[in-house]
């Protein structure tokens, strides 16, 4: 208090009474270590009572990012984040990881970057568009040296546990060629043999994507509505020296309501395409393409092209087949 030898008095806990000089006579600083309300007065003789003056005090325990991930029951809940890794900073886009999971930090954090240990965030987390992230920060973390983080290679397409992922995706091919030049662009790729869209929200610029060509993506899995959706970090061709072109497909994949002809197309002259229906990888041994492939029912394509004993890579397009 600033009134000279005053005495204070308190009360404490979930719902404490107003405190009289019969309370506690505050002597020393209060520990607090569980949630409490502290209610206070200070009395000198002579003057009348001061006004209660009241705190409320949450502690926080430190939470894993599963232990965050909001749902309908604890959107803008506050919490205390334990100790993460970024994974991958771009303006107010921080990507971070633990044992348990992914989550994105929606706010410029400075100095954060990829292998970089945040402490001490503490916010509020919810889903927008169907995508987690830590949507407020209510105290900004300490950014502390760690060791840097790999892609984790995406094996099948991504689902709602991929979310806010760092990984690599091997073998994204395109229908139509198109070029990232700097500006937020969303891109058609097929990836495990269907669509997928690479959005350049990081704003890649003076790349060439071309059809029938295999490429390597490093990037971010997110979410739009019931999208999903690829941020690029990088984008590279997979080649190998003197290989074929992969195949292209006439019908991209997708959900038909009628019976699909799709027609297998290679940019590289004098190559041969293999192709199966069954889920198997192709070679050299598999079916030869030589007319348009009939889809009259739900079907997975796989391509490969051969020249000169080199193989291209396998291309994949997925067809729902709804007559």
């Amino acid at each position: 208090t600033t009134t000279e030898d005053a005495d204070i008095y308190y009360t404490m806990g979930d719902s404490p009474a107003d405190p009289t000089t019969s309370s506690t006579k505050y002597t020393a600083p209060i520990s607090i270590t569980e949630a409490t309300t502290i209610k206070a007065i200070a009395v000198k003789d002579g003057m009348d009572n001061s006004a209660v003056a009241t705190a409320a005090y949450t502690i926080l325990e430190p939470k894993t990012i599963a232990q965050i991930m909001p749902t309908s029951e604890t959107e803008g809940d506050a919490f205390l984040l334990n100790d993460v890794t970024v994974t991958y900073a771009y303006g107010s886009n921080v990507y971070v990881k633990d044992a348990t999971g992914y989550m994105m930090v929606f706010s410029s954090i400075a100095g954060a970057a990829n292998g970089k240990v945040l402490q001490g965030l503490q916010g509020k987390a919810k889903l927008y568009k169907g995508l987690p992230e830590i949507s407020s920060v209510i105290q900004a973390p300490t950014v502390a040296d760690g060791s840097a983080v790999d892609p984790e290679e995406l094996d099948a397409y991504p689902t709602d546990a991929d979310l806010n992922k760092y990984v690599t995706l091997e073998g994204v091919t395109f229908a139509s060629a198109a070029t990232l030049s700097g500006s937020v662009t969303n891109v058609n790729g097929t990836f495990k043999g269907s669509t997928l869209i690479i959005r350049n929200n990081f704003k890649l610029s003076g790349i060439s994507l071309a059809t029938g060509n295999s490429y390597r993506i490093v990037g971010v899995v997110q979410k739009f509505n019931s999208d999903y959706q690829v941020y690029p970090i990088t984008i590279e061709e997979i080649v190998e020296v003197g290989a074929p072109k992969a195949p292209t497909f006439s019908v991209a994949a997708g959900t038909y309501t009628s019976v699909q002809s799709v027609e297998l197309s290679c940019a590289t002259e004098g190559a041969t395409i293999y192709y199966t229906t069954n889920g198997d990888t192709p070679n050299n041994t598999s079916t030869e393409y030589t007319a348009a492939i009939s889809v009259g029912e739900n079907m997975t394509i796989k391509a490969i092209a051969i020249k000169d004993a080199k193989s291209s890579s396998v291309a994949e397009a997925a067809y729902v087949i709804n007559l």
